[in-house]
């Protein structure tokens, strides 16, 4: 794929990743190619060098889960693509909300290296929370059934990687989306989205030890709950 760059409506994103993603893409994509040029072509002919591909990046998917805005992020390596996810208006309410969701969000996720999902928050109440409980496991259960390795990270370990602070005004919902677009220029999602990306994040950092915050943050890592056996297969022992 030919990565080419758009400027409309003052968004800077790639056009070929609109395309094959349609409405996902609200992030500006990153090169794919590191570094690296193949210098016997060019000497040959005269042209540009040929970049060399660097290795592919594991993809992560980062889950956060809701009744009514679900917030999803593609990341491999440098690419990232989030989005919110909203149910129709015929399905926004009892299991066929549930279904929906669980159905929808399986078939955009695909077969990814690794899925971050918040876990749950014991300490919320309210009509809704019985809903939560059940799309949480659904979609844990779909992922599972279809071998998919899931990882789940605590809300409170989410905050303290994005922004530092477990709780407390330093880690409110606005913290942590000012954090996301600290740390990743360019992006414009809402407060679903970057918990969402703060997630991949999270996961891209445990697989690869690719980060974008400092050291003191990332021993939120150790909190969540990550497929152990599965790691092995990409971290080096």
């Amino acid at each position: 794929m030919t990565h080419t760059r758009s400027t409309d409506s003052g968004l800077d994103y790639c056009c070929e990743c609109s395309r094959a993603a349609q409405r996902w893409v609200r992030w500006p994509c990153l090169p794919i190619v590191a570094a690296g040029v193949n210098a016997s072509n060019a000497a040959k002919d005269g042209h540009d060098a040929d970049p060399v591909p660097a290795p592919a990046a594991p993809l992560v998917i980062g889950l956060d889960l809701s009744l009514t805005a679900t917030g999803v992020a593609h990341m491999r390596g440098d690419q990232v693509v989030t989005d919110t996810i909203t149910p129709p208006a015929n399905r926004r309410a009892g299991l066929l909300r549930l279904r929906w969701l669980r159905d929808h969000l399986l078939e955009l996720i695909g077969a990814p290296a690794l899925v971050v999902v918040e876990g749950p928050s014991y300490g919320s109440t309210g009509a809704g929370q019985h809903d939560r409980a059940g799309l949480y496991w659904l979609v844990l259960d779909g992922l599972w059934s279809r071998g998919v390795p899931v990882a789940v990270a605590p809300p409170a370990n989410v905050k303290r990687y994005a922004t530092g602070a477990g709780g407390g005004p330093k880690a409110s919902k606005d913290a942590v989306l000012l954090a996301a677009a600290r740390r990743f220029p360019g992006f414009d999602g809402d407060n679903n989205a970057a918990d969402a990306l703060w997630l991949a994040a999270m996961g891209t950092d445990r697989l690869t030890g690719a980060t974008v915050v400092p050291a003191a943050h990332r021993e939120a890592l150790a909190k969540c709950t990550w497929p152990a056996a599965f790691l092995s297969s990409w971290v080096e022992s």
